[in-house]
């Protein structure tokens, strides 16, 4: 049972901050974007908040998962090598 929790920490430290940034990021769009757009094209807000959401997580994401990458098939030992 043990190492079925083995990899939860390193996935953690990594989902953890990418999920805060979306939802922060996604939440803030929205909110600035419905006023401007109205109810007719509340669509549209959900949309581009979305994809800056996707955006602003991706400069968090995309490095994190080169290094667990470069770790995995043993070219580097620690992460700040990686």
């Amino acid at each position: 049972v043990r190492s079925l929790y083995s990899g939860l920490l390193p996935n953690l430290s990594t989902a953890m901050p990418i999920s805060a940034i979306y939802t922060a990021t996604y939440e803030t769009v929205k909110r600035k974007l419905l006023p401007l757009v109205g109810s007719e094209r509340a669509w549209m807000a959900h949309s581009l908040a979305g994809g800056c959401a996707s955006i602003a997580t991706s400069f968090v994401f995309t490095p994190s998962e080169c290094i667990k990458a470069r770790m995995q098939v043993g070219q580097f030992q620690t992460a700040p090598k990686a």
